[in-house]
């Protein structure tokens, strides 16, 4: 289908004009009383909540904690709401910009801390409390990043509360909700321009419509672009996410969103390229970066983030489309229910380029090109007799069409009942999701110089490409300046084939993943609803397969590898499905109207890894067992001035497989037998155990100037490193090099009582908001934000491909402070309201090293809002 956006698009249109027609009455009906009206609205939906009772930082119900709409300071779990107010006032780019004020979150970014996720737009995962977290979007898990202009608002659940969602909520829960329509229509447009060539235009439109406003349509749209100031040259994002929703009389509301998401990435580089070698009069060609451990130097420009090399021919396209539809039906006030289906579509193609430094004399260049003038011009010189060297820029094979589709069905029931003075509140919820990933074509591969044999018809080829050809992939190293972009003239020369071995039968896999969740939790009221009580049940069952599929995308096969097949792709599939049995227990006490008490406490399986690994026999291995308890108190004061929830929390993370570089190396990798060649792709059994604190503060002394502060505690260590391998399949060079590793003072428990690295003990945010009220500066407001990230550990290991030997550097990443500025200027002039915002972000300007990457500089954006 070449136009499915403009298809669904005009779907949804047609849902809208059928539905209005059908509904439309034939005579005016009677309207009815206001009280009845407002009655009719409360009882409509508990699965929804609206922003009636809410001030612009501060969300009053939330159906997130209990799955039902339900006050937050009554909620027994440790809950904060980001709202849509607080997301602009931030300048927020994504979701994972608002997640940055949240004390607890440690988002898991290829920056490697705080400040980096703008420069991933792809990364969407993160850990709460040192444990992985779910993130979802009308209560269905969500993998695709969100942009701030299509969501309501944010959730988010630290903790034990987080198995209410079942699968991935073991450490807690980020929820958001869809914009939908309103009571009156609202239209916003508004543009930003910033530092980096930051670029930003967003417009949301939503009305009701028809009779009685039955239907509603909301279109939030957004597009952006930036040079980035780290990873990659360019980035271009275009999101749009309509939403229609329909009342099928007083007790029916079906929605229906279509959600798109391009984005486009070029020049894509993140790596650091070590240079050792040394100049003719013995000086170092390569330099150290500040903050960053061993001996390695590293090749570098003057400007070490400005090393690049690709030009914007390079890129990774990705084209997401989110298509949610779900039904609401009240048949009482106390019985209610919902179902629905949504289904994320991720389609990426990708092609880059490959750099690194080759020696004059490397054979897998033609002996014709090593004597060539030309080459022998580009040839950095090196101290005595070491070889001269030459910068190798090749193209990555190319990415076709690699596809994920992960679709899900999910249905919940509510039912309210009373036995004598107690009231119960069930709601129980099915879940299916059978997951899709892989390639819908074979990827491309380029081949490079001479393979040893001298009639392979990869030499062959390579041997009769042209001289200019080849040439044209090299350059000096000490050149800088020049770009490499992706000359299709020379590079369709070079030999290409298909994934896979030559000649052989196979060429892709995609992989098939089954999740199927039930749950139930019961909600009881005591004592005037003074005691209240939560018992959770979840099961889930997981499984995996995969299909292998020819060139000419024929389906082969979905388990081992036929003999003869030429092909080392293997269909593996679970022998068994990893199964889950996780109970949930919560209670709060509402001591009086000020202060209420609480505690829970669940327990799950996470298949994580589990999915693929096996252990030294073949053994598919089990999921991790986690258990996650809190206990916390809730303070109302100051007639609702001042709310303080202070929470204590511990957490077990058993028997998780982890990817572990110098740990056992005679690991099985698939249970046809093929031995593990190298530490990277190794498990290890893990456990961890993780306790601390959480204090959020919300202080509102005067109606014009809030305080907001949060800080966390979460001590986090390693209780458990055991092999998954057994000696029943040993490598006898793996196991040496492990005999050696212990014998050099090392063992699999060398890290037992350390933390984890990149989980930094302490982490906390703060802001303080003002808007003046009278004056020269009545209508301006400004907010001076702050987030700081503790010291943590990180580690580099490296692994010998021939010994299987292991070294291990781990190395200090010091704590860091990144404080924010924001101000802006609200008018309204007659039926338009205006807003004006500079948002700074890194006062400090602190671009310094930590762990991973260098920490975004300052950067300003300026917008400007018009509301009507």
């Amino acid at each position: 289908m070449k136009h499915p956006l403009v298809i669904r698009l005009l779907a949804l249109v047609f849902i809208a004009s059928v539905a209005r027609a059908q509904l439309v009455p034939t005579a005016p009906l009677p309207a009815a009383a206001p009280a009845e009206k407002e009655k009719e609205i409360v009882k409509l939906n508990v699965f929804q909540v609206t922003a009636e009772n809410d001030d612009e930082y501060r969300a009053a119900n939330t159906t997130s904690g209990t799955r039902y709409n339900t006050p937050i300071k009554d909620l027994p779990m440790d809950i904060e709401v980001l709202t849509p107010a607080f997301m602009r006032d931030i300048g927020a780019l994504d979701i994972r910009d608002a997640l940055e004020y949240v004390s607890g979150i440690q988002l898991d970014t290829a920056a490697g801390g705080v400040g980096g996720s703008r420069d991933n737009p792809e990364n969407n995962t993160l850990l709460i409390r040192g444990i992985a977290a779910a993130q979802n979007k009308d209560g269905f898990r969500r993998f695709v990043p969100i942009d701030p202009i299509t969501s309501s608002r944010v959730d988010i659940i630290k903790g034990p509360g987080g198995a209410l969602y079942g699968q991935g909520g073991t450490g807690g829960v980020v929820n958001s909700s869809s914009v939908t329509a309103g009571s009156r229509p609202v239209a916003r447009l508004g543009t930003t321009v910033g530092s980096y060539g930051f670029r930003r235009a967003e417009l949301l439109l939503s009305t009701p419509f028809g009779p009685d406003n039955r239907f509603g349509v909301a279109l939030p749209m957004s597009y952006q672009t930036t040079k980035s100031s780290a990873l990659y040259f360019q980035s271009d994002t275009f999101v749009m996410n309509p939403t229609l929703t329909v009342k099928l009389g007083p007790k029916t509301t079906v929605l229906a969103s279509v959600e798109s998401r391009f984005n486009t990435r070029d020049n894509i580089r993140g790596f650091f390229l070590t240079d050792n070698t040394l100049d003719p009069a013995g000086n170092p060609y390569g330099s150290f970066i500040a903050g960053r451990p061993g001996t390695n130097r590293v090749l570098t420009t003057p400007s070490q983030r400005d090393f690049r090399f690709d030009g914007p021919d390079t890129f990774r396209k990705e084209r997401s489309y989110i298509n949610t539809y779900r039904i609401d039906h009240r048949f009482t006030d106390n019985l209610q229910w919902w179902g629905g289906y949504s289904a994320e579509d991720i389609n990426v193609r990708e092609r880059s380029f490959n750099v690194s430094l080759r020696n004059a004399n490397d054979a897998s260049i033609p002996f014709k090109i090593r004597t060539d003038p030309r080459f022998l011009a580009l040839l950095r010189p090196s101290a005595g007799i070491a070889q001269p060297q030459i910068l190798d820029i090749r193209p990555n094979n190319i990415t076709n069409a690699a596809r994920t589709v992960r679709p899900t069905w999910k249905s919940e029931l509510y039912y309210a009942f009373k036995t004598g003075p107690v009231q119960h509140r069930l709601v129980t919820g099915v879940s299916y999701g059978p997951l899709r990933s892989g390639n819908n074509a074979p990827n491309r591969n380029f081949f490079y110089g001479n393979t040893g044999s001298p009639n392979d018809p990869a030499t062959l080829a390579w041997e009769n490409v042209s001289a200019e050809a080849i040439l044209s992939r090299f350059r000096d190293p000490r050149d800088y300046a020049s770009v490499k972009r992706w000359d299709y003239a020379a590079i369709n020369q070079y030999p290409q084939g298909p994934e896979s071995q030559l000649g052989a039968k196979s060429s892709y896999l995609t992989s098939l993943f089954w999740d199927r969740n039930l749950y139930a939790n019961l909600q009881s009221s005591f004592f005037k609803d003074r005691l209240q009580t939560i018992v959770g049940f979840f099961d889930t069952r997981n499984d995996r397969g995969g299909n292998v599929y020819a060139v000419n995308g024929d389906y082969l096969w979905n388990t081992v590898a036929p003999a003869g097949s030429g092909s080392s792709l293997n269909g593996v599939r679970r022998p068994e499905p990893v199964r889950n049995t996780a109970p949930s227990a919560t209670v709060i006490w509402l001591i009086n109207d000020w202060i209420r008490v609480y505690a829970n406490t669940m327990s799950a399986l996470d298949p994580g890894p589990a999915y693929s690994g096996y252990d030294g026999n073949g053994r598919a291995l089990t999921a991790a067992r986690v258990k996650n308890g809190e206990a916390g108190v809730k303070l109302d004061l100051l007639a609702n001035k001042l709310l303080l929830n202070l929470v204590a929390f511990s957490m077990q993370d058993r028997d998780r497989p982890v990817n572990y570089g110098a740990a056992i190396q005679n690991l099985l990798v698939a249970p046809t037998g093929t031995t593990n060649g190298s530490g990277f792709g190794s498990f290890v059994n893990t456990g961890t155990d993780s306790k601390g604190y959480d204090v959020k503060l919300d202080y509102i002394p005067l109606r014009n100037l809030r305080i907001n502060l949060g800080f966390s505690q979460n001590d986090v260590k390693v209780v458990q490193i055991e092999p998954f391998a057994t000696p029943a399949n040993p490598d006898p060079t793996r196991l040496g090099a492990q005999q050696r590793f212990v014998t050099a003072g090392g063992s699999s428990s060398r890290y037992l009582g350390r933390p984890p690295t990149d989980i930094a003990k302490y982490s906390g945010t703060g802001f303080v908001r003002y808007e003046f009220n009278q004056g020269f500066l009545k209508n301006a407001w400004a907010m001076v934000g702050a987030k700081y990230l503790g010291a943590r550990e990180a580690e580099i290991i490296s692994v010998s491909t021939a010994t299987g030997d292991a070294t291990i550097t781990r190395f200090p990443v010091p704590a860091h402070y990144l404080y924010d500025f924001n101000v802006g200027y609200r008018k309204k002039f007659g039926r338009y309201n205006t807003n004006f915002q500079l948002n700074t972000s890194n006062v400090a300007n602190d671009d310094k090293f930590y762990g991973a990457t260098w920490q975004v500089g300052r950067t300003y954006r300026l917008s400007a809002t018009v509301n009507f």
